[in-house]
């Protein structure tokens, strides 16, 4: 084995002892180079002779037979010889194809340069840690934060639970049933501004008036009952009649459509539309 150390340390000093030190990237010219070659064997899941070479670290520390890399003595480096060795029982990596000149004088040169590696390397995660490798492990259901709920269902507590809905940018969960606040549906914000929201408003506006013999003499009242048929088959309460003629009389004083296109739209965006019709 000496002698074979020996005659390969002639061999590698003979073939890049031409090739002056140059500048090497650790990250990207020899970390790619040694994932592709060496880490089936020396990476997260084996570790042939106790070595590890998916960081600069791992590859300073050395394996079970001592160092690898003898920054002081490059061309004796037990990792270079290996990988420029002929033959094939000695060669590095077993399988596929040699390392070329190039890769080879790459890795010396590191070596050259003392092996520089990011303090803060991190090595590869063991796949075996993979969650899809992991037994499965049944989760104490949360208990659901707002009471009194319909909800019983251990995965619906899931997604109601305060602890999952802080972690996204989302409103209340519990609105979806119970509406206390507002007619109008959070699915309203997609539509208030939409272009085809206001299109339809006006169209439907202008259709309903045309049921009528005299359009500018309409009788609010009765627009706003087929308003409400049209868009929520229903009739209006009695406050959302008032509201609506309200509305009517102070945006439409001369009778024109676009006061009537703004009550349809509010129509288009109410809670009984989206979420119940």
């Amino acid at each position: 084995m000496k002698a074979l150390l020996c005659i390969s340390a002639i061999i590698l000093g003979a073939r890049l002892g031409a090739r002056g030190a140059e500048s090497v990237d650790y990250l990207r010219e020899i970390k790619p180079l040694l994932r592709a070659r060496c880490y089936a064997c020396h990476g997260a899941l084996k570790q042939k002779d106790q070595l590890r070479l998916d960081t600069g670290e791992a590859i300073r520390r050395g394996g079970k037979h001592g160092p690898v890399i003898l920054t002081n003595d490059v061309a004796k480096s037990p990792l270079l010889w290996r990988v420029a060795a002929t033959n094939s029982d000695e060669r590095m990596p077993a399988e596929g194809e040699a390392l070329t000149p190039e890769q080879v004088g790459r890795l010396r040169d590191w070596i050259a340069q003392g092996a520089p590696s990011p303090a803060d390397e991190k090595p590869e995660p063991d796949p075996r840690q993979h969650w899809a490798f992991q037994a499965p492990r049944r989760p104490r259901v949360p208990p659901i934060a707002h009471r009194p709920s319909p909800i019983a269902n251990p995965v619906d507590a899931f997604i109601v639970a305060e602890q999952f809905a802080e972690q996204f940018d989302a409103p209340n969960p519990t609105e979806c049933y119970r509406r206390t606040q507002t007619i109008i549906p959070q699915q309203a914000l997609a539509l208030t501004n939409g272009k085809l929201s206001h299109e339809c408003s006006r169209a439907l506006a202008q259709r309903l008036a045309q049921n009528f013999v005299h359009a500018t003499d309409i009788d609010e009242e009765d627009f706003i009952t087929a308003a409400y048929e049209q868009v929520l088959t229903r009739r209006p309460t009695d406050e959302e009649l008032a509201a609506c003629r309200d509305f009517l009389a102070k945006g439409s004083p001369k009778g024109d459509d676009s006061a009537r296109a703004s009550l349809i739209h509010v129509l288009l965006n109410h809670n009984d539309f989206l979420t119940i019709r």
